[in-house]
């Protein structure tokens, strides 16, 4: 009876498990298809990716009016390398910062460099006159200068300018005693007059491509050396600047607006939160006026 009855459980475990569709074999199976499946959506993947390569490849392109430019349907997207900007603290610079007196941080504008190129262009217009134009002449007013001497002139063109004194008389300005104590009258005469600041030899050259070729070298060296002293802010602003002149000047403008009828027209690119003026250009219709352009080299991270 014990026989009978295991092989009659055992008859009813296996018609269960039949019944309920229970077999290693098909699990293992479906197991294994599962697997084939994710493979065949991978090779699918692959598959629509290549198609995708292969629908580049079929782009409209459009040709430009121009017939030289290319547009296409599909333009292929590229990746912008962030540019690589050293961070600058804005402010002066740290080689600027030991100037304490005014005529320190006036050298930093106006260095040996530039006073230099003065001095040596404006001996050379000096030497290149003739005794007999000043044969009548006393000796020390005709003489080379120096650049103690050139710094003293510029220094009073300063105090004429300060005081407004522009307009006057020369006669009457040397009645004040600091500008007699300086120089003589006729000796800020001669000086004012052979004042360079360009080389002689190759004005002439130069002057054909730029109207302002007779101050263009020291021009471009005070502007680099605005530029070296301060280090902007993140703001910067681009601005016409008129400057009142009334003497001779190819490039002179007219100017409806102002007291005064003529000026010199200047672009300047100033600092926004401090007023520090970063590049300068004047508008003086050549062909190196146009092509310059104003740029300032402000990276920030």
């Amino acid at each position: 009876n014990q026989t009978m009855m295991f092989g009659f459980c055992e008859a009813l475990l296996k018609e269960d498990t039949s019944n309920y569709g229970y077999n290693s074999d098909d699990e293992t199976q479906r197991v294994g298809g599962s697997a084939d499946s994710d493979t065949e959506q991978e090779l699918s993947d692959d598959d629509g990716h290549t198609h995708v390569q292969d629908s580049d490849k079929d782009d409209i392109i459009y040709t430009g009016k121009d017939g030289t430019s290319l547009w296409y349907s599909n333009p292929k997207q590229a990746k912008i390398e962030p540019l690589a900007i050293e961070p600058t603290i804005p402010g002066v610079n740290p080689f600027a910062r030991n100037a304490k007196t005014e005529i320190e941080c006036w050298n930093l504008f106006f260095n040996d460099e530039v006073l230099g190129d003065i001095l040596y262009h404006t001996n050379e217009e000096i030497n290149s006159k003739t005794y007999s134009e000043h044969h009548n002449t006393r000796v020390h007013i005709i003489k080379e200068t120096s650049m103690d001497e050139i710094m003293a002139l510029l220094g009073l063109m300063y105090i004429t300018g300060l005081n407004n004194s522009t307009g006057y008389n020369l006669t009457d300005l040397w009645r004040f005693r600091w500008y007699r104590m300086t120089m003589s009258l006729q000796r800020f005469n001669f000086l004012q007059g052979c004042l360079r600041f360009d080389d002689a030899a190759t004005r002439a050259q130069r002057s054909a491509v730029d109207n302002i070729a007779l101050v263009r070298d020291i021009f471009d060296k005070f502007v680099a050396n605005c530029q070296k002293v301060y280090n902007p802010n993140h703001f910067l602003t681009l601005d016409v600047k008129y400057i009142p002149f009334r003497g001779e000047c190819p490039f002179r403008q007219f100017m409806p607006k102002t007291s005064a009828a003529y000026g010199i027209k200047m672009y300047s690119l100033v600092d926004a939160k401090d007023s520090y003026t970063i590049n300068m250009e004047i508008n003086a219709d050549c062909v190196k006026c146009t092509t310059r352009g104003i740029t300032v080299k402000a990276g920030r991270s």
